[in-house]
């Protein structure tokens, strides 16, 4: 004779089941119930192209595409929520938006994209001369 009852005024489920049954369903909730990711921000670029860094950012960032954010393995993306990180190209303000799950995350992004966006090392061949 197993309940669940939801109680949203205060965000709770109260349920009574068989201890083994509690210990599955807490595991569940837990894999479920993960925080909204807690930090946005628009970080504009100098020198660099929004779409390019966002690419290479959401690459380093993301544990499931296996970059240098990775380390970690595929899983870990799925069960280590404060491994989520979303980084998208805005081009007309040539900014790169980046929504993280903690502070610590975006820092390291942050860091990412000053290293990113930085002046070209050769200029051009194209010289403009005012007549």
């Amino acid at each position: 004779n197993n309940t669940i009852t939801a109680y949203p005024a205060n965000n709770t489920l109260v349920i009574t089941d068989y201890a083994d049954n509690l210990r599955r369903i807490g595991r569940i909730i837990a894999s479920i119930d993960t925080p909204v990711a807690g930090e946005t921000e628009l970080i504009p670029l100098k020198n660099a192209v929004a779409i390019d860094v966002a690419a290479t950012l959401q690459k380093l960032l993301d544990p499931s595409a296996g970059g240098a954010g990775g380390a970690a393995g595929a899983g870990a993306a799925l069960s280590d929520p404060s491994l989520r990180t979303s980084v998208v190209a805005e081009p007309r303000s040539n900014s790169v938006m980046v929504r993280a799950s903690s502070a610590a995350r975006l820092a390291q992004a942050k860091q990412l994209i000053a290293k990113l966006d930085v002046p070209n090392a050769r200029p051009g061949n194209i010289w403009v001369v005012p007549l």
